[in-house]
């Protein structure tokens, strides 16, 4: 697109164009018949491909998320009953464990 068409792209809103600007703008930007309504059945089209993949999206929702969920508070209770308290700790496995014990350990086995 020329420097020329692109500077009257940017006025045609905000200014009056000459005769002469307007031909040249219709000449430039030539649409075949029934050019709306192509382009609303294209807007539909893609409307309706976006939204097909919604019924999937739920479907691997209820398959995956919920049961992740309901193990996740499962896993939750469990610690809480074991250790009787739910910290990084805890969750972790290192409860009771000193930074000594692991050091000391560390250098035992070297």
């Amino acid at each position: 697109m020329g420097k020329k068409i692109y500077d009257l792209l940017l006025r045609a809103p905000d200014t009056a164009l000459s005769d002469a600007e307007k031909r040249q703008m219709e000449e430039t930007f030539r649409f075949k018949p029934f050019f709306s309504a192509r382009l609303m059945a294209r807007m539909e089209k893609a409307y309706r491909e976006e939204r097909e993949w919604l019924p999937g999206l739920t479907f691997a929702f209820n398959r995956v998320a919920l049961p992740v969920l309901a193990f996740t508070l499962l896993l939750m209770a469990v610690i809480i009953f074991r250790e009787q308290t739910f910290t990084l700790d805890a969750l972790t496995g290192v409860a009771g464990v000193s930074v000594e014990d692991i050091v000391g350990s560390v250098f035992v086995s070297l």
